[in-house]
């Protein structure tokens, strides 16, 4: 077998056990030990089909601007020592970013064939993870309907994990004709899975998803689609509009309806920005302490009840988030890293080049977590960092030359 072949197929089985894991992984769980040793064998593999591909002379813009996102990380840990953040913290926040480098991985991507089924790994670990949520959904069914809850967040915290946003992109933008038949029913279960769990920002995403999809159908198409959405919509919401969960639903967001100027993520950029100021060419360091006040909007009977601790190591902005922890040099290098990729991908797109439709789907992926991140803080979990380098690698990475593809042979 070829090492690329086998590092692909290792990689796929990561991707899935990823998708299995809760979004704070237990570090002695099985799920976690097997994700550990399949990592494991990814990078030993991975290193080897690097070492025998032959030196091309330099290094792609991508590989360079993850190279400096990973140092500029490093980094930070003399800086966050020297301002009294715990080892702890620091590799809180600094670990799950280190899963980028599974992109050095799979790129180059030798071709489109490959690319495709990139994509479908990601797509599968996104199905993966919503039979796990639909179970756990229809476990909890009765709590719902009976308002005990009012979203589906509260039976679990693995809804923190973007792969509702993922997986509706995927099955809807996904090329591949096995994907085709299944398109429908995937798109309608995302959805409905994304409105259960009541994020405002996940829902506003999808419909912005959902237009483009409908934009980049034929004419006829499109209507059908239209009113296929429309039909179920009006569905569910008919059927539940009576019920305890959908008047705790509404009133949620009715409640939280409008920023304002004390609104917990406008304090958190404030924050952010202040500490920034205090360093910015290198940050604070991963793990930068945030007064739990600031996060959850000044609830200070919430902070004591629920939270516990009087600091947290996160704000729901990966921007902000970056400037602060890693200054300048860590903002300017990832979203480099991604940016450099969907310049190359929108490029190949405007050519019609083979696999631009791939790179598409890729590109509107980056872009619904990319907005996602600028409003909840799950960019600093594991599973997201490996969806990040995965689209990346699909939508921006260079064919690889014909002597590194036979090199990769063994």
């Amino acid at each position: 077998m070829r090492l690329d072949t086998l590092s692909d197929r290792i990689f796929g089985a990561l991707m899935l056990v990823a998708s299995l894991m809760p979004y704070v992984p237990e570090l002695s769980s099985p799920l976690s030990l097997l994700f550990s040793a399949v990592f494991g064998v990814l990078v030993f593999v991975g290193l080897g089909r690097l070492a025998l591909q032959p030196p091309s002379g330099h290094l792609g813009g991508l590989e360079v601007a993850l190279l400096f996102f990973l140092v500029a990380g490093a980094l930070s840990l003399p800086v966050a020592l020297s301002n009294e953040i715990t080892l702890g913290a620091w590799a809180r926040g600094a670990v799950p970013f280190v899963f980028l480098v599974v992109f050095y991985f799979i790129a180059p991507i030798r071709d489109d064939a490959r690319r495709q089924y990139l994509l479908n790994v990601l797509h599968l670990a996104s199905v993966f993870w919503l039979v796990k949520i639909m179970i756990i959904s229809f476990l909890g069914l009765g709590q719902l309907l009976g308002g005990q809850i009012s979203r589906l967040t509260f039976l679990t915290l693995d809804l923190t994990l973007p792969y509702s946003l993922v997986g509706l992109v995927l099955s809807l933008f996904n090329p591949d004709p096995r994907v085709a038949r299944w398109r429908m029913p995937l798109s309608a279960a995302f959805l409905l899975i994304i409105f259960l769990s009541g994020y405002r920002s996940q829902l506003l995403i999808s419909g912005l998803v959902l237009l483009v999809f409908l934009y980049k159908l034929p004419a006829r198409l499109r209507i059908i689609w239209t009113g296929l959405i429309a039909g179920v919509v009006a569905v569910g919401l008919v059927s539940i509009t009576q019920t305890a969960f959908w008047r705790d639903y509404t009133t949620r967001f009715v409640a939280v309806s409008r920023f304002t100027e004390e609104d917990s993520r406008m304090q958190e950029l404030r924050f952010a920005l202040g500490e920034f100021a205090e360093s910015p060419i290198v940050g604070n360091g991963f793990g930068n302490p945030v007064p739990a006040e600031v996060v959850f909007g000044g609830d200070v009977a919430f902070v004591t009840s629920e939270v516990g601790r009087s600091s947290v190591n996160y704000i729901h902005n990966v921007g902000a988030y970056m400037l602060m922890d890693v200054g300048l040099l860590g903002f300017l290098a990832y979203f480099s890293f991604i940016g450099l990729a969907v310049a190359r991908a929108l490029r190949a797109v405007r050519a019609g080049s083979p696999g631009a439709q791939v790179r598409f789907s890729a590109v509107v992926g980056i872009g619904a977590l990319l907005t996602f991140f600028l409003i909840a803080a799950s960019f600093r979990q594991i599973q997201s960092n490996l969806m990040i380098a995965t689209l990346v690698a699909v939508a921006g990475s260079a064919q690889a030359s014909p002597g590194a593809r036979r090199s990769a042979a063994a």
